[in-house]
């Protein structure tokens, strides 16, 4: 009770474990059970879920993303080094799909959409029309039948948007506190989750939106603190990396990280993507409440010009110090 538990689905096998990157050589297919579940498995019988008071179940089967090669170190020295090198393809990842720009609406324009494969990074054209930004986790319907509305529409309606996060997570609740202030022009606060489930702090279900950060979506004291936030009513947003997760799956809606696997204990990629996701959020609530198309065009140019950016940081900072590194920095297929 309390701890992750999930069920790895093979060919008349099954693992049981508390992270994929246990089996994930085996199989990719997983079930997540929430507290008060349980799962019994037969190699050959197949497998029933149920509630401990015997209630049956039927979860749905998850294809988890990811590859095992990226859960190995893959010949640099430690995770750590690895992941700082792998920065500039999370974020481009982070941004795939989310972040177009093209000179006619609906038109891309080669090298200029986030995740273009023709270039190994992309390379934005110095163009500011038909720009888009489009995240789709926080524009589903969420409510009650008959009074349903989207999380964005509760987001720009909000009086006081509230972050919750531990370590790294936290930190980068602040600098995504700036980022809502400063572009969406409503108050923020920044808490430790480990506080804010202790203190019954006041909430207003009208007026609040509660935004929780977690990397592995499986931190104890932010999902404490998502689920005091619920018992008060209050929208709830998670932004976290791992698919499936207790958070992403707790949470009214969200947005993933999509950074793949941080083994690493000092988080490196995950929290450039954590600030990243919460400069796309601030730019998708602001644009044409509080900033003119002008400025979401040539922040969102911005945005999109981060992967090269980082790319070329880290090769001139290890030009001297890691040449046998260099061409390992960015692998793309």
């Amino acid at each position: 009770m309390g701890s992750p538990l999930i069920v790895g689905v093979g060919e008349e096998e099954y693992f049981v474990a508390s992270d994929a990157s246990a089996f994930l050589e085996y199989t990719r297919n997983v079930l997540h059970l929430n507290d008060g579940e349980m799962a019994v498995v037969h190699r050959t019988e197949g497998h029933q879920v149920s509630t401990l008071a015997g209630q049956a179940l039927s979860p749905r089967l998850v294809a988890l993303e990811g590859s095992l090669e990226q859960i190995e170190k893959g010949g640099y020295k430690h995770f750590m080094l690895k992941e700082i090198m792998e920065q500039p393809t999370a974020l481009l990842n982070c941004m795939r799909g989310r972040v177009c720009i093209s000179n006619e609406p609906g038109s891309p324009v080669l090298g200029s959409q986030v995740g273009d494969r023709a270039h190994p990074l992309l390379r934005p054209a110095p163009i500011k029309s038909g720009v888009s930004l489009t995240l789709g986790g926080i524009e589903q319907l969420v409510g009650p039948e008959g009074a349903k509305y989207t999380m964005l529409d509760k987001l720009r309606a909000a009086r006081r948007i509230i972050i919750c996060g531990c370590g790294t997570s936290w930190h980068a609740g602040l600098v995504g506190e700036y980022i809502l202030e400063t572009l969406c022009k409503v108050p923020v606060e920044v808490e430790y989750a480990s506080e804010f489930r202790y203190r019954n702090a006041v909430l207003r279900a009208d007026e609040d939106v509660v935004i929780v950060i977690s990397q592995s979506g499986e931190t104890a004291d932010t999902l404490a603190a998502l689920r005091y936030a619920k018992s008060q009513g209050v929208l709830c947003m998670g932004i976290c990396n791992t698919v499936g997760s207790t958070i992403a799956r707790e949470t009214d809606g969200g947005i993933y990280l999509h950074a793949g696997p941080e083994i690493g204990v000092a988080s490196t990629k995950a929290f450039t993507c954590q600030v990243t996701v919460l400069a796309m959020l601030a730019l998708r609530i602001s644009h044409t409440r509080t900033i003119s198309d002008a400025q979401y065009s040539e922040l969102a140019l911005a945005l999109s010009s981060l992967p090269n950016k980082i790319d070329d940081l880290i090769r001139c900072n290890l030009r001297d110090s890691l040449p046998s590194q260099l061409p390992r920095i960015l692998i793309l297929n």
